[in-house]
């Protein structure tokens, strides 16, 4: 979003579009809440952003404790501050190759692992591949294993310097490992999404700023057949701030006449879903096939 766009965003509205969107229940499935300023998130509750979900921001850490400070600061400012605003706040956390702390990394684990037993988590993620070598893998594979132990969904994805390149090995590694009903894919480019619905997964459809324009993404969702579309949610992602990106998206469906349960599932319903479920243990495939998506890497994660 360009600073003319943010500075527009951050003041108080017209009338007409909030009158417009009044209706709308919204649930904005990932959104760089830390980055908000108060005027940010009291214009998501004036145009009716019911729940969002925060995650860690993406700086590198010059230590395990740097990194543990930023997840604790999810819960004790970000959320509470969100909440505060009329706005019911939950959290994903992870560990991504842009965060990973120079030393000390050993003490994150047994601090995240307790953290993932909060209330207010409600996934691990977004766990990304940057280069998709061995380690990136198994930075992902032990959060996912975190993730199963504790009952909780997970979010992956693409990132680094060559995202299209990323993106198609980490459908190969969610596809391998046979854990799509527990995954959630970011997408924020059109020409991906069928491809990350063959999976099986959830998807995030980053709209607005950060990924597909509101009045494209709303042609692109109503295209899709209905037993697609239970698997979709919405959210303005984590690329900038944009308070408008997912009503937006809801006003377009609407002026397009899809039935209004559909679009109250794809606005609020399905990452209600997703973030709700009771909390049970999921496993990953056995050890050995673990073990050997771990030693290929990405590029290789289907290879038989």
């Amino acid at each position: 979003m360009s600073t003319a766009q943010r500075a527009s965003a951050s003041q108080t509205v017209a009338s007409g579009p909030a009158d417009e969107a009044a209706a709308l229940r919204v649930f904005d499935a990932l959104a760089p809440v830390a980055a908000m300023t108060p005027v940010d998130l009291a214009n998501h509750g004036r145009f009716d952003t019911e729940r969002i979900v925060a995650a860690v921001p993406a700086a590198r850490r010059s230590d395990g404790a740097d990194l543990l400070r930023a997840m604790r600061r999810l819960s004790t400012d970000t959320i509470p501050a969100t909440r505060a605003m009329g706005i019911v706040a939950s959290a994903a956390l992870g560990v991504t190759p842009a965060n990973v702390p120079e030393r000390a990394f050993d003490e994150v684990w047994t601090e995240m692992r307790r953290m993932l037993s909060g209330s207010n988590i409600t996934a691990v993620g977004p766990l990304t591949l940057d280069r998709g070598d061995r380690f990136e893998v198994d930075l992902m594979m032990r959060q996912m294993e975190m993730a199963a132990d504790s009952g909780l969904p997970v979010i992956v994805a693409p990132g680094g310097a060559d995202a299209a390149a990323r993106f198609w090995e980490l459908l190969r590694l969610v596809t391998r490992l046979g854990v799509s009903q527990h995954v959630a894919i970011v997408v924020d480019h059109a020409a991906r999404l069928d491809a990350a619905l063959d999976t099986g997964a959830h998807i995030i459809l980053v709209v607005g700023a950060s990924g597909i324009r509101a009045g494209r993404a709303a042609a692109l969702v109503a295209s899709l057949p209905a037993h697609s579309l239970s698997r979709i949610m919405l959210a303005s992602g984590t690329g900038g701030v944009d308070v408008l990106a997912v009503h937006r998206v809801g006003l377009h469906l609407r002026r397009a006449g899809l039935d209004a349960e559909v679009v109250a599932s794809l606005l609020y319903g399905c990452a209600s879903s997703f973030h709700d479920q009771p909390r049970r243990r999921w496993r990953l495939p056995d050890r050995r096939r673990s073990a050997r998506v771990r030693e290929a890497g990405a590029g290789e994660a289907v290879s038989h």
